[in-house]
């Protein structure tokens, strides 16, 4: 039992009857007959004596993880040294024989050579881990991944083996998944020393940018999008007029069809391209350059019509019809979502199709819908969000998160953000820029449910993640904009409260450039400074105060282009009448905000308008009228969890 121990909780008895028997008497029949006749007859007695279970047709497992962890310390080093390389060629043997056993070999390859044990050819310990890494990172488990990786790399130097380029490629991405960023440059670095082939190299380019872009290191990612390019012989997307005005000629005539479109080169180097493609558009989205945004859409519907349906094509479609609601072209967008959505069913591609639909949810929220994007979104966590790679699950489970909190459904946000903290912070992916965004909505959601103390650690946490970030603005937007909401939510509108506004100002951003979440820094500022007037005596705004109240207000209006944030402005704009004794405007502005509200289901804009009609009224004399409006404000406020309301 204490060599099954060494297998692991759970143990297969012909893996443990190939550990028991040496390699001298595995030719021998009868030594082996005798062999298993006594390890049926040990099995038999652990399961009589509750050490161990039968689980499945001769699978055991122990009872009790004390008594696994007691046989282990049973053995001394060296013996669990040898098992565990006994374990590991065992392993190999029966890869044939359907065993999933990728990291199992790994694990024990790595556990005899730590024990001081030679496992002969130690390209077999780098070969195991450089299939285990493979796989952990096919699986989206950069963690797992690099642990592996960084193994592999070990072994591979120890003995004096070369590694190829690819497996430093591999390892520079895993690396900037897990925000090593100076490991993922040195590894970036071999790995374009060693490309051989133009192709190569753009696909080295392209898995820099893709890093660069998710950590918001905007300007390099979009450096390493004109080399890739160049590799592939092309010219990347530009912003410029000639540029632009091409490509909009573009959009109303079809490309010549390319003669070589069948080709595993070409589709090579379209998948390469569609890769640099995807970093531009995060990284002219996240600056706001529409001309950018345009060039990279054209060029991505072109290279999706220009071959046979196959997943790069579906995530192709998916990518352009994203831009065009970023350019406010519904239509499009409606379009080319059916259209990617249609493909995948088509080809079966359940990821793409989770993909698909959930980036439906996304462009429906960016056009204003936010209850038939809520709509998508389920529907995408429905069809399985395991399916979702990494940066597609952070995009979907935040734009879910956002659309609940936005509108006011603050209960179910929180249960989304639990899930979203519990991927990107313990097992499944560690990149620091969806980490930074997703402690950041973590935040602002347990704020307004009452868990300030949550609410703290988060925002700790997005200030550690966005370390590496500091120098790029949009990425300091979005934490300056989250701590404004936390500090709103929590009624914390004190001294650093004010700094936290000043330093969002002094970015100098303009709210109609801005990403949907980086505008609530406005929306945040502009609220605190009027709620901070409505708790003082007398409750009006004066001088300066009610000057850069009206200031942060039009930069409100400006951000306002959605109705969830015209709803939320309107609101706003009512505020400002009762503090500034302009009462006979009030009650028009929340009638504007309770209109979209009821359009939209956004019980945050209800219960707001009616918690400065409360005011109001009690203002102007009229006491039974407020405290309906109060019951009313009280009401949505404990039926969605808006606790600090």
């Amino acid at each position: 039992l204490a060599a099954a121990a060494v297998i692991g909780r759970r143990f297969h008895a012909d893996l443990l009857a190939e550990l028991l028997v040496d390699d001298d008497a595995a030719s021998d029949a009868a030594r082996r007959v005798r062999a298993g006749a006594a390890l049926n007859r040990a099995l038999a007695l652990g399961v009589d004596s509750r050490v161990i279970e039968r689980v499945g047709q001769r699978r055991y497992a122990f009872v009790d993880e004390r008594l696994h962890e007691a046989l282990l310390e049973q053995l001394d080093a060296e013996r669990a040294a040898a098992l565990h390389g006994r374990c590991a060629r065992a392993l190999e043997r029966s890869r044939e024989r359907g065993h999933d056993s990728v990291f199992a070999i790994a694990r024990h390859y790595n556990a005899a050579s730590a024990g001081g044990v030679g496992v002969g050819d130690p390209q077999r310990v780098l070969e195991s881990n450089h299939r285990a890494g493979l796989l952990a990172h096919a699986r989206h488990a950069p963690l797992d991944a690099h642990q592996y990786l960084e193994r592999a790399e070990s072994v591979a130097r120890d003995a004096g083996i070369a590694l190829p380029g690819s497996f430093f490629a591999l390892r520079g991405e895993v690396c900037g998944l897990v925000g090593r960023i100076d490991e993922a440059d040195r590894a970036f670095a071999e790995a374009l020393s060693r490309a051989d082939t133009p192709l190569r190299r753009a696909s080295i380019h392209a898995s820099i940018a893709e890093v660069k872009v998710a950590g918001f290191f905007l300007e390099e990612a979009m450096h390493e999008v004109q080399r890739g390019f160049a590799a592939l012989g092309e010219t990347p997307p530009a912003e410029s007029v000639w540029a632009v005005l091409s490509a909009i000629a573009a959009l109303v005539r079809r490309a010549p069809r390319r003669a070589d479109t069948t080709t595993a080169r070409y589709a090579e180097r379209r998948r390469i391209a569609l890769r640099l493609l995807y970093v531009v558009d995060h990284a002219a989205y996240f600056s706001m350059r529409g001309g950018l945004l345009v060039q990279s859409a054209v060029r991505t519907l072109q290279l999706a019509t220009s071959a046979s349906p196959d997943r790069a094509q579906v995530l192709a479609y998916t990518n352009y019809a994203m831009v065009m609601a970023v350019l406010g072209l519904e239509g499009r967008f409606r379009r080319y979502i059916k259209r990617s959505i249609e493909l995948a069913r088509v080809i079966g591609d359940r990821g793409a199709l989770t993909r698909a639909v959930g980036y439906r949810g996304y462009g429906l929220d960016l056009l204003g819908h936010s209850r038939d994007a809520l709509a998508a979104y389920r529907e995408a966590m429905a069809l399985g969000e395991r399916r979702l790679d990494a940066d597609a699950y952070g995009n979907i489970a935040l734009a879910l998160i956002w659309n609940l909190f936005d509108r006011g459904h603050v209960e179910e946000a929180r249960v989304w953000a639990e899930r979203a903290c519990k991927r990107f912070l313990v097992n499944v992916d560690a990149r620091r820029a969806q980490t930074h965004v997703v402690t950041v909505y973590a935040a602002c959601v347990f704020a307004g449910r009452g868990l300030g103390g949550a609410a703290l650690q988060q925002l700790k946490r997005a200030r550690a993640a966005m370390r590496p970030f500091a120098s790029e603005i949009y990425a300091r937007a979005s934490l300056l904009s989250g701590e404004l909401t936390v500090y709103v939510e929590t009624g914390e509108l004190d001294a650093l409260f004010d700094r936290r506004v000043e330093q969002f100002l002094e970015l100098g951003l303009d709210p109609r450039r801005l990403t949907v979440d980086g505008r609530h820094g406005f929306f945040a500022a502009a609220h605190g400074v009027l709620l901070r007037a409505l708790r003082r005596p007398g409750q009006r705004l004066r001088g300066r105060v009610r000057d850069r109240a009206r200031m942060l207000l039009d930069r409100v209006r400006a951000a306002s282009d959605v109705p969830i944030l015209e709803a939320q402005w309107a609101v706003m704009e009512g505020l400002y009448c009762y503090l500034t004794d302009q009462a006979d405007r009030v009650e028009p502005w929340l009638e504007r905000a309770e209109t979209i509200a009821r359009r939209i289901d956004s019980p945050r804009a209800l219960c707001e308008a009616a918690r400065v009609r409360a005011h109001a009224l009690a203002s102007a004399g009229m006491p039974a009228a407020a405290e309906r409006a109060r019951a009313l404000a009280l009401a949505l406020a404990d039926r969605h969890g808006m606790a600090t309301r």
